[in-house]
């Protein structure tokens, strides 16, 4: 192995975060928000309709951690890529912020760790995934009902 570090080492969380340091690097330097968690990071950058100088300020920037990526042989995964609106009720559709090149990042609802985000924040898509999620449970107990007790049931 010339570079990199075998999956499941004690160290490779803790070392991928010393080797994506620099990346909070460029982030600071566009004047962007970030976090990181383990191998996800998320950026934050306010914007107002029809804000084309910040559009263009964050394309520079996906810029610049396009070229240290590539630097540093990690890849920009555009299928990883997102990009969500937060605003008031109904303003949040892809129709009424004009995102320019970054239009084909826009996600309405997005997975945050476990979690379904909606751009206003009606947790509908969250809700709708529990319920789904608990019939399905449901069902699965309904057919093994007849081989537990009651107890079982109650514990």
């Amino acid at each position: 192995m010339s570079y990199g570090v075998p999956q499941g080492s004690i160290l490779g969380p803790l070392l991928f975060c010393l080797y994506l340091l620099p990346l909070g690097s460029i982030l600071r330097k566009h004047g962007i928000s970030f976090h990181c968690y383990a191998d996800d990071c998320q950026i934050y950058v306010p914007l107002k309709q029809k804000d084309v100088q910040s559009i263009k300020h964050l394309l520079a920037c996906r810029g610049d951690i396009k070229a240290w990526l590539a630097l540093n042989f990690l890849n920009f995964n555009i299928k990883k890529t997102e990009v969500m609106v937060f605003g008031p009720s109904g303003s949040c559709e892809s129709s009424s912020v004009d995102l320019g090149p970054l239009e084909v990042y826009f996600k309405p609802v997005k997975p945050d760790l476990g979690f379904k985000v909606d751009s206003d924040f009606k947790l509908d898509s969250q809700i709708r995934a529990v319920v789904k999620s608990s019939f399905y449970h449901l069902r699965r107990l309904a057919s093994v009902k007849s081989f537990l007790s009651r107890q079982h049931f109650e514990q």
